[in-house]
């Protein structure tokens, strides 16, 4: 059934520039979906464990990587203990950064990634995982990107963590984690959707016209809810991401842009979801 189309003025700056069909999807969500996701994550955020990272063509993509940095500095700040779960190509990068407390999930079989799910969960002790642009699988059990091209081989089977029962999933285009909470819709409104639709399910979704606009959105809130301004420019950590490595997903190039849009373009939506946080928390 659809939802109203009515949303709250942060929703609407994170799907701002649209191009994959979000905001036909978002007639599918509350109207205030990332506030919702929000208040959720700042009820269970002592330990917060953060998934991302997408192969692209031999890389990892600046999607997903330069959010999770900025989520683990501002939830760090408010005194949550903060770990990073991704695979081989992301993983080379965040080690380049120094990042701290970076779990390798490995690219292997079930039964093995299964165990692995199980031991990051026993050593991190989450209260609560964050996905953020992480590819999940589709009904065939394979991963897919928006092409719809099979990368499985190239992709760690993170999603199995997901059966964890406190979650957030983040996603921009219908094959991430989370997606799985609009998967028919996601068959009928995304390109390829009949094949890349991810059924990984989260708690809570949070959808976004890039991926890292969603974390962006939740960090919003959480200023709000805090009384601390936790956003800031992303000059600097997408810089550094892309000299560890990272590429542009749409161009396949190491260049300071995230999906196709330029580092102008995201720091005027951050610039409007500063604006945006006492009046849409009023």
């Amino acid at each position: 059934m659809k939802r109203s189309n009515r949303c709250t003025m942060i929703e609407d700056v994170i799907l701002e520039h649209d191009r994959r069909g979000m905001n036909k999807l978002k007639e599918y969500l509350p109207s205030d979906f990332c506030k919702r996701a929000a208040h959720f994550l700042r009820e269970n955020m002592e330990e917060v464990l953060i998934v991302t990272g997408f192969y692209v063509g031999g890389f990892c993509e600046t999607d997903g990587p330069v959010s999770a940095i900025i989520m683990e500095k501002a939830l760090t700040s408010l005194g949550s203990k903060v770990d990073i779960v991704t695979d081989r190509y992301c993983y080379e990068v965040l080690t380049r950064l120094k990042i701290p407390d970076v779990h390798c999930f490995p690219i292997t079989g079930e039964k093995e990634s299964l165990e692995f799910a199980e031991n990051v969960i026993s050593v991190t002790d989450p209260s609560i995982i964050v996905s953020v642009e992480r590819c999940g699988r589709a009904k065939d059990g394979k991963y897919y990107n928006m092409s719809g091209e099979d990368i499985s081989e190239y992709t760690g089977k993170v999603d199995f963590l997901f059966d964890f029962p406190k979650t957030i999933g983040i996603g921009d285009g219908g094959n991430e984690i989370g997606m799985g909470n609009l998967y028919e819709h996601v068959k009928r409104v995304v390109l390829h959707g009949e094949k890349i639709a991810s059924v990984v399910e989260t708690t809570f979704l949070v959808i976004s016209s890039v991926s890292n606009w969603g974390i962006y959105g939740l960090l919003a809130y959480l200023s709000g809810i805090e009384g601390k301004m936790l956003l800031d420019r992303e000059d600097r950590i997408l810089e550094n991401v892309v000299k560890a490595g990272a590429i542009d997903s749409a161009s396949r190039k190491t260049k300071l842009m995230v999906d196709g849009f330029s580092l102008e373009v995201t720091n005027r939506i951050i610039e409007e979801l500063k604006g945006e946080v006492g009046y849409s928390l009023d």
